[in-house]
């Protein structure tokens, strides 16, 4: 269980420093065409978030599913209407090693959530810096296609 405790906050970790170059790309180039890397970085902040809280709550009960809609409303509302559906399904759910599993499985939703964002925000970040070296469009797209992905989770 440390063990994926340790790799969860690592893969966190990863995401933030990438929320911290996406804003730091926006801000020192705060054009229209980028403010694709705010939202994806709002996005993953959010998502990291409701990982970071999902991991420390205590229980997993109408209020953590309450709390986690909170945190993910502003930013991807469909997952909040969604998270607003399971509630009337999780109080049918009495036993405890049931209520981790759903735990865990909505962990596992986030988790694969937030690598594809995070490979997507890698990839626009990428092709931006490149544009600032004077790639052309097809060095950069090579480079993107030919990018393994590195993701967090």
């Amino acid at each position: 269980m440390e063990t994926q405790m340790n790799k969860i906050v690592q893969g966190m970790t990863q995401i933030n420093l990438l929320i911290v170059q996406l804003g730091d790309y926006y801000m020192s180039h705060p054009t229209p065409q980028n403010e694709i890397l705010l939202k994806v970085s709002l996005f993953l902040g959010a998502y990291n978030a409701a990982l970071d809280y999902l991991v420390r709550a205590p229980s997993f009960g109408e209020a953590e599913i309450n709390d986690l809609i909170e945190i993910l409303q502003p930013h991807d509302p469909d997952e909040a209407a969604l998270l607003q559906q399971i509630l009337p399904q999780l109080q049918a759910v009495v036993l405890p090693e049931h209520r981790q599993e759903l735990r865990q499985a909505y962990a596992n939703r986030l988790m694969k959530s937030l690598n594809m964002n995070f490979d997507l925000g890698r990839q626009l970040l990428r092709a931006r810096e490149m544009r600032d070296q004077g790639a052309s469009d097809a060095e950069i797209e090579h480079a993107i296609k030919s990018a393994m992905p590195d993701n967090p989770f």
